[in-house]
């Protein structure tokens, strides 16, 4: 389905048709299990006739299905978290009774084959598959919540649930602890659970400050889920201690004057670069990549008294705090890196329009940390080196936050209209590099 925001901007959405003003969930069966479901097709009704509601329903009902299609496919090992979309999936299509005359029961009589005594002694594992197995756990304990659950709730109702790109990273954490431990439930998640994780990321040879962003996003949605439904109980995972935490970190390289304008040199003329022209940006803005690399064309303001960018949220990125919301005056060699940038060739909205997508911001960092990987930097560097070069100057603590867009304590700071673009430039123009 195609959704159309704006002028030049339109959103496919993958399952999802709207008949009326209600929206259905939509998915072709794959053909070699057209003969089980007797039908080419699956669709349902969200029952909404709002949209972000239907984005997040059609996304569930689509991983669901999907599992279940995998879960018919002889040969194929599902993992706890595909095992437990394909039971969900099933169960929705019976109630218990059903289920056990239609699928509990005709699988024993198969599995006995007309042997009594083999009927009476089989065990549900061993003539159900494991999909199935679960989608009868489900149906004889509807109130159950599971760690799959505790996903679809910490999604729902957190406020960037429904971005593709944020959804993602927690499900791909979350998926990570349910693989290790199983899709068990909820109240039995426990501390043991959380050095699984732990000993199991740093088995893959994960850097402990990963280990420690991973085990913050897990801990995230236990949290919600504690307090969502009201349990008491202790968070699970609060205070775990990960082994050698920090004694494996890499000291920071950060670039000095000398370094910058050697780099700055290599790079200036190399305007039909992407990669050049975002680090040339970075370089004096300070910023975070996935900033630069996330700016639409709308986002730039060559024309104003101040030229300047407007750090904002779009339809393929979002900012990482509230903080992060800024316009920054461009100086320097910033200043023509963005001019050129802007006559770059695009047939989409975003400044730099091959990374203007979900995730383009990690493809951007690792294009720019493979172009300046001989100087012994990566693009974080230079956000440590704006820091330090505004400081060297005497730039006020407050004002260094504000062009940065670091969350400031002062909590004075949070009222007014903020520093003005004009203040920002000069303490900007002070340290621009001089070439």
């Amino acid at each position: 389905m195609h959704i159309r925001l704006g002028a030049a901007i339109t959103v496919t959405v993958q399952y999802l048709q709207r008949r009326g003003d209600m929206y259905y969930f939509y998915m072709r069966v794959p053909q070699h299990l057209v003969h089980h479901y007797g039908k080419d097709s699956i669709r349902k009704s969200l029952r909404t006739t709002d949209y972000t509601t239907a984005v997040r329903e059609v996304e569930k009902y689509a991983q669901r299905q999907q599992a279940e299609f995998n879960a018919l496919t002889d040969g194929k090992k599902l993992t706890p978290v595909e095992i437990t979309a394909a039971a969900r999936a099933l169960a929705e299509t019976y109630d218990l009774e059903h289920f056990i005359d239609q699928v509990i029961m005709p699988a024993r009589e198969g599995f006995a084959k007309g042997d009594d005594d083999l009927y009476d002694v089989a065990s549900p594992s061993e003539y159900l598959a494991p999909y199935q197995v679960e989608a009868w756990k489900i149906l004889s304990n509807p109130q159950s919540f599971r760690l799959t659950d505790a996903l679809h709730l910490y999604l729902k109702t957190h406020q960037r649930g429904i971005e593709q790109g944020f959804a993602q990273k927690v499900a791909r954490d979350w998926n990570a602890l349910v693989g290790l431990v199983g899709d068990i439930e909820f109240q039995d998640l426990g501390r043991t659970h959380g050095r699984q994780i732990i000993d199991h990321l740093i088995a893959e040879g994960k850097k402990t400050t990963t280990v420690r962003r991973t085990l913050n996003a897990l801990s995230a949605v236990v949290k919600s889920a504690i307090r969502e439904l009201e349990i008491q109980r202790t968070h699970p995972f609060e205070s775990l201690r990960i082994p050698g935490e920090g004694k494996d970190a890499k000291k920071v390289v950060v670039p000095d004057a000398a370094k910058l304008k050697e780099i700055v040199e290599a790079l200036r003329s190399d305007t039909s670069s992407a990669t050049a022209l975002m680090t040339l940006m970075q370089i004096e803005l300070g910023t975070r990549i996935g900033e630069i690399s996330g700016l639409s064309i709308h986002d730039v303001f060559l024309d104003h008294d101040t030229p300047h960018v407007y750090f904002r949220e779009n339809p393929w990125r979002s900012l990482k705090t509230a903080d992060s919301e800024r316009q920054v005056p461009v100086v320097g060699i910033a200043l023509d890196a963005l001019k050129a940038a802007v006559a770059l060739p695009r047939t989409g909205q975003g400044l730099f329009d091959q990374y203007a997508r979900p995730r383009g911001n990690d493809a951007a960092s690792a294009a720019v940390n493979k172009r300046i990987e001989k100087w012994g930097v990566t693009s974080h560097s230079f956000r440590h080196a704006m820091k330090d070069r505004l400081r060297e100057v005497g730039c006020p603590s407050d004002i260094r936050d504000a062009i940065q867009g670091h969350a400031n304590g002062n909590i004075a700071e949070k009222y007014g209209k903020g520093h003005t673009l004009k203040t920002m430039y000069e303490w900007l123009s002070k340290i621009a590099v001089r070439i």
